[in-house]
């Protein structure tokens, strides 16, 4: 399993059984004919919250949560998707998902079911209970709106049917304690210009509305659970509004429970505007290879049929595997290799060993990574540092043991990693290392390949976080020249992070010092083997080729590899993988991955835009071939697309189109003229644009 910030994963047999027993090959074709009503439902969080409402393919915007609010109203916690911590569990019956866990760090457990119940409606039923006594402000249920969309709308309070107040937004003023308006109601409408939305309780509580920022805000994607309350944001003029019904008021008693149900109504104005993308074919920028994989060898069971299906049907171009150093050498004073020799290293090592080879017969380089270290290998000071650091005294030795490694791969398997790293040490899974540790690493272990006669080279970054706070990692490296002849490339993964400002930061980066730049772990959510049956919820495979596609065009990647092309995190379903006993086969992540992969290797990216804010765009060109390749990630609505920017060459399009229904399945054909094409993308869907017919057969 991904092991960012969870060093002890659910084992996959325990997975399976627990799955199989809640689901069943029915409920999964169930679950994928229900996608079709999707122009109408709501986006259900496996945590228990709902994230909007889509409607006719156009997002109503707003947030529900479940949150324990401190005493001085100074921080929360909430219901939220990075809460490693206890068992988790969630399921999927019908239109209805159910959750179970507890808020971080409190005696509250809570029990929730959404339910879609309509065009634009669904129920949420909210069971909790303090195991403990706990201090608290109170706990609530939260419904959470930007502030774009009602800064000139309107509050309406209903008890019994009966309004009781009206609230103008753009006329209210806080209290002392912070609060727009605090009544009893059972009922609140939201209406603006744009947007209505009806909240309807089960029961009269207290209600209120407050507008304050939070430190760690959404547009980060690094949403943790535990927040504190702000005054201010550097890039957000206003805060949005929270809608706070009363759950617990004040503390929680031992054994106090509640159970309330909300339901839900949204619709608004959608926006059809026509879309104008233009692409730039003047300047070509970075060079692409193609999608790529993760090949960390765990499952022996389920890996295998996974890992051939995906080879033999996806043109993987790079494959990353575990070094697994810890079994390695695991004692410092013996000889790795003459271990490995006489078979008595762990069987997983030899597997991996294995995969390696097979890639490197298909032709697929290969990138070695370190996850663990090796007891000898830590620093066993008593300094308070976070996670676990390299001992700098053994340095010579941890290269030593590292180069032996690469060397037995090339020498007994025929495998030269083309670059090795160590796996997320921005956030220590399972090695934590500071900016200058890693230079200093990097240092030392490119002058170690060097001598060994390696043509290895290291990998800088390779980080958990694509933010512009983990990109600090590199510049060290960066800044050092005598090092830069030892870096093969600049990586980071995507799970948080990954706004426009974080990836400009990584681009500079790749530019400073000249080298590619790759997605060594492509995802959206690193805890999501938490709760597997995200990966088949449609508004998760979209939201996974959307980051691609935003990538693609704000860093021009050399390669994304997916996290993983193994049954861990598998794009694949059947055979058992998410509980569904059929034949495998390819999720919507499987035909996202090849429909970006027909991008031909060797194209170079250029410059593209959409003014429509739902629509990410990404465009390459290989010019020695006259190719061009145009992808559109379709966030909002059915529209119109007038697309600029085609050389006279170019005459035709074809159109490919994976969404929950369909597969890269090709469309009618367009026209280019004076180089221009006219289309409708429609709702909710990864489209591409080849002017050439792209690769669709070889899916097993």
């Amino acid at each position: 399993m991904k092991t960012c910030c969870s060093p002890n994963p659910r084992p996959i047999p325990e997975l399976l059984t627990i799955l199989t027993m809640k689901r069943s090959l029915l409920l999964f074709m169930m679950m994928f004919a229900a996608a079709t009503r999707l122009t109408a439902q709501p986006v259900c969080m496996p945590w228990g919250n709902i994230k909007g409402m889509i409607i006719d393919g156009e997002m109503m915007a707003f947030e529900t949560s479940l949150r324990s609010v401190s005493p001085g109203w100074e921080a929360y916690v909430k219901t939220e998707k990075y809460h490693w911590a206890g068992q988790q569990t969630y399921t999927v019956e019908g239109e209805s998902h159910l959750v179970s866990h507890y808020l971080l760090g409190t005696p509250l457990h809570y029990r929730c079911r959404m339910t879609g119940t309509g065009a634009g409606k669904a129920s949420t039923e909210i069971d909790i209970r303090a195991e403990e006594a706990y201090k608290q402000a109170g706990t609530f249920y939260c419904f959470e709106t930007p502030e774009s969309e009602f800064s000139d709308g309107s509050l309406i309070f209903f008890l019994k049917n009966k309004q009781v107040a009206t609230l103008s937004l753009n006329e209210a003023v806080k209290n002392e304690k912070g609060e727009l308006i605090r009544l009893r109601a059972d009922r609140v409408e939201w209406k603006s210009p744009r947007r209505n939305y009806r909240i309807t309780a089960g029961k009269a509580t207290e209600v209120f509305l407050r507008q304050d920022f939070d430190s760690n805000p959404a547009y980060r994607n690094d949403p943790w659970p535990q927040q504190q309350f702000a005054t201010s944001d550097p890039r957000m003029e206003k805060a949005g509004y929270q809608l706070y019904f009363t759950l617990i008021d004040g503390n929680a008693g031992k054994g106090e429970s509640r159970n309330m149900a909300f339901s839900l109504e949204a619709n608004g104005t959608i926006d059809r505007e026509p879309a104008t993308v233009r692409i730039t074919p003047s300047q070509p920028g970075r060079v692409w290879s193609g999608i790529s994989g993760n090949f960390r060898f765990q499952f022996p069971e389920t890996d295998p049929m996974v890992i051939d299906y995906c080879l033999d049907s996806l043109r993987v171009t790079m494959g990353r595997i575990s070094m697994w150093w810890e079994m390695w050498h695991a004692d410092e004073h013996s000889d790795p290799a003459e271990m490995a020799r006489a078979g008595k290293l762990p069987l997983r090592f030899y597997e991996q060993m294995e995969l390696a080879r097979k890639l490197q017969q298909r032709s697929i380089p290969v990138i070695v990574s370190v996850w663990s270290a090796p007891d000898w290998a830590v620093d066993k000071n008593n300094i308070p540092r976070k996670g676990v650091h390299l001992d700098q005294q053994k340095m010579k030795s941890i290269c030593a043991s590292i180069s032996g490694f690469l060397l037995y791969l090339k020498q007994e398997y025929g495998v030269e990693a083309v670059l090795f790293s160590f796996n997320e040490t921005d956030c220590g899974v399972e090695v934590f290392q500071t900016p200058e540790e890693h230079a200093l690493f990097n240092r030392a272990i490119g002058a170690e390949l060097q001598a060994k006669g390696l043509a290895t080279k290291m990998l800088l970054g390779d980080t958990g976080h694509g933010t512009a706070v983990a990109n600090q990692l590199v510049w060290p490296s960066i800044s050092d020249p005598s090092v830069h002849n030892t870096i093969g490339a600049i990586a980071f993964h995507t799970y948080h992070g990954c706004n426009t400002a974080d990836l400009e930061a990584w681009a500079r980066s790749a530019r400073a010092i000249n080298v590619p730049l790759m997605v060594t772990e492509g995802g959206t959510n690193s805890a999501a083997h938490r709760y597997p049956l995200v990966f088949l919820q449609p508004w998760f495979q979209l939201g996974e080729i959307d980051t691609y596609i935003r990538i693609c065009n704000i860093c021009q990647p050399a390669t994304i590899m997916e996290w993983q092309l193994t049954s861990d995190y598998s794009v694949l379903t059947g055979k058992g993988l998410y509980g569904d006993n059929g034949p495998l086969r390819p999720t919507q992540r499987f035909y996202n991955l090849k429909q970006l992969g027909n991008t031909p290797e060797g194209s170079f990216w250029i410059p593209a835009s959409c003014d429509r804010p739902e629509i990410s765009c990404a465009a390459a060109v290989d010019i020695a071939n006259d190719t061009y390749s145009v992808h559109m990630v379709n966030n909002g609505p059915r529209r119109e697309v007038v697309l600029n920017g085609f050389p006279e060459s170019v005459e035709n399009l074809y159109i490919y189109i994976t969404d929950a229904n369909r597969g890269m399945k090709r469309m009618n054909n367009i026209r280019v003229v004076n180089g221009t094409a006219r289309f409708t993308i429609e709702p909710q869907t990864f489209t591409s644009l080849f002017n050439k017919p792209a690769e669709t057969n070889h899916i097993r």
